[in-house]
C-alpha cells in the first residue's frame, strides 16, 4: 500500500502570502518519490520495464536543477526547492522558500516603480 508510506515524501510547507493570495505550498522529496514508486513495484534499479526510464527521468532533473542553479530565477528557485532537487537541509528549505519569494517581491516593487 502506498498511503502511509509516502506521507514523509510529501509534506505541507505552510500558508504563503503570494501576490496578495494565500497559498497552501507542498513539497515533495521526488527523487525519494520515485525510488519509492520503484521499490513498491518490485522493480530493482538496474532491471525492469520502468527502471531505465526513471534513471533517465532523474538524471534529466538533475540537468535541471543545475541550469535552475545557474539561471537564479526566484520563482524557478521555489519550485525546485518545493520539489526537493536542491541540496538544502530539509529542515532548512521554508527559509530558503522566504528568502526567494523576497527576491520575488522586490522585483515587482522595483518594476512597480519602474527601476526594472
Amino acid at each position: 500500500m502506498l498511503g502511509l508510506k509516502f506521507s514523509w515524501l510529501i509534506e505541507r510547507d505552510k500558508m504563503m502570502k503570494v501576490n496578495n493570495e494565500l497559498k497552501l505550498e507542498w513539497r515533495v522529496d521526488t527523487v525519494s518519490l520515485i525510488k519509492q514508486l520503484l521499490e513498491d513495484s518490485n522493480i530493482s534499479a538496474s532491471n525492469g520495464v520502468f527502471a531505465k526510464p526513471a534513471n533517465i527521468f532523474l538524471e534529466i532533473l538533475s540537468q535541471v536543477a543545475h541550469r535552475a542553479i545557474e539561471l537564479d530565477d526566484p520563482t524557478l528557485n521555489v519550485l525546485m526547492l518545493r520539489l526537493s532537487l536542491y541540496d538544502v537541509e530539509p529542515d532548512k528549505v521554508s527559509e530558503e522558500i522566504d528568502n526567494q519569494y523576497k527576491r520575488i517581491d522586490k522585483i515587482i516593487t522595483s518594476k512597480r516603480k519602474g527601476k526594472i
